[in-house]
């Protein structure tokens, strides 16, 4: 028997798309039957609106988003939900990286924005992760071929207090671990997470608003379908899903995510590769 109407929250990095860039074509499958049998699909993501992969939007029946870790929502083209850093945090943060050496992108629904000095480090960590082929030093052209368009303007670091519209950060190579990250600034009202672009290490993160949440952002697609959380469904991999995973009515992680994502779900399926999302949508009565 089929679960009754639900709407489901899709991480992107390592859940619907693997770290190659590529979506399974059970995953393809599987997002058009769930279609099909009228459930809500939202891409919930890390990812600002430019960094998301085109023919993600272009080819799936996506009813809406939820970006930058829950700081913007949108159900089709309304936005719902919009939280945003602040000029003085902005400058905080942005003066602390600086000072230390780590690289580092700020993003908003209209794009990336880094230094050039933080291009080629960030550049060569997209280079990593995804096996770019960087040619007479186009790092802009590398770097926008994986995560879409981006401006190199060195005003983020001399005039950082400009861009307090910025919904999330992120940062690489920094000289302190995510948790120090987090007592440093949380008393000015900032959350620091493990990034989730790949599998994370202790120096590097994602940085929101404190109270910013893909959880939040899910919350705010219920209330605008006036629907639940046992109503949604969540499907999940990393370190910056944690929270999702574990408000769903049921939370879902892919079998070869992180132990601390496992521990959070309800069902843990098969890894990306070998048909999960797939086989947890069968198993779960949503297709």
């Amino acid at each position: 028997m089929r679960l009754k109407k639900k709407i489901l929250f899709f991480d992107i990095d390592g859940t619907l798309v693997g770290f190659d860039g590529k979506m399974p074509a059970s995953t393809q499958e599987a997002l058009r039957r769930a279609k099909e049998n009228g459930h809500k699909l939202f891409l919930c993501t890390g990812r600002c609106r430019t960094q998301i992969y085109p023919w993600l939007l272009s080819d799936y029946p996506f009813d809406g988003l939820v970006m930058c870790a829950g700081a913007n929502v949108y159900v089709g083209d309304e936005q719902i939900s919009h939280r945003t850093f602040g000029p003085e945090r902005m400058k905080a943060l942005i003066n602390f990286l600086e000072e230390s050496g780590a690289s580092y992108l700020i993003q908003n629904e209209h794009g990336v924005r880094m230094t050039e000095r933080c291009l080629r480090s960030e550049a060569m960590i997209m280079n990593q992760i995804f096996g770019l082929k960087i040619e007479d030093g186009k790092y802009k052209e590398a770097f926008e071929h994986i995560l879409g368009a981006m401006e190199v303007d060195d005003s983020v670091a001399t005039e950082p207090e400009k861009f307090g519209s910025i919904e999330t950060l992120i940062y690489h190579n920094c000289p302190l671990t995510v948790e120090e990250m987090q007592e440093k600034f949380e008393p000015m009202g900032i959350k620091v997470t493990a990034a989730s672009i790949r599998k994370p290490t202790p120096y590097e993160g994602e940085v929101t608003v404190l109270g910013v949440t893909k959880r939040e952002g899910m919350k705010a697609v219920e209330d605008y379908y006036g629907m639940t959380r046992n109503d949604t469904v969540a499907f999940g991999d990393g370190p910056n899903d944690l929270q999702m995973l574990e408000y769903a009515g049921v939370g879902v992680c892919l079998g070869d995510g992180s132990q601390e994502a496992k521990d959070k779900a309800d069902l843990i399926t098969d890894a990306l590769a070998e048909d999960g999302v797939l086989h947890a949508m069968e198993r779960l009565g949503l297709i």
